[in-house]
């Protein structure tokens, strides 16, 4: 099976937000055993075979976990550069966590280029329950005020279908 296209991918946000638990299920199709904090950079990757106009591509899906820990920031910013989706992700029981979304925005447009930052991001609230803090609305206005999209996880949630959106928008975008 040849590659088409290779879309390099990053996962930001605050620690303890599920960036991990993302990752796992992008690339595996399941949770980890057990919660480690990522120390640096964590990396997997996953074949993607789209449908778009009748045309079946194949993708390959590079995606960087980076450490939410403020220590290893330094070390997480060059992960920006080249990268071409973008998932924020914060718990949406922990409005600290939403609101530090505003300064991984403001890195994103810093580091990555112009389309990424206005095509290729998408805010993702994990962690549902009925300790909810950030409601539907306020994330909504943040990716609204951002020109991103915006996604909810729960248990029901598809994981890749969000991989699959993404990696749909840039192949649209860039052909």
């Amino acid at each position: 099976m040849s590659t088409n296209y290779l879309i390099k991918s990053i996962i930001i946000g605050a620690s303890k937000t599920g960036k991990s638990y993302l990752l796992s299920k992008f690339t595996n199709g399941k949770q980890k055993a057990n919660y480690q904090p990522t120390v640096g950079v964590e990396f997997g990757s996953k074949m993607l075979q789209l449908e778009l106009k009748g045309i079946i591509i194949n993708t390959l899906m590079q995606i960087w976990d980076t450490a939410g820990a403020e220590i290893y920031q330094t070390i997480t910013n060059t992960y920006y550069k080249g990268s071409s989706v973008v998932f924020i992700v914060f718990d949406l029981n922990n409005t600290e966590s939403f609101q530090k979304c505003k300064f991984y925005m403001e890195n994103v447009q810093q580091y990555c280029l112009e389309d990424v930052w206005k095509n290729l991001t998408i805010l993702i609230g994990t962690q549902l329950s009925d300790e909810r803090k950030v409601t539907t609305d306020q994330a909504l206005l943040f990716a609204k005020q951002n020109n991103i999209l915006y996604s909810e996880l729960n248990k029901d949630t598809n994981v890749d279908e969000i991989l699959h959106t993404m990696a749909k928008r840039y192949i649209q975008l860039y052909e």
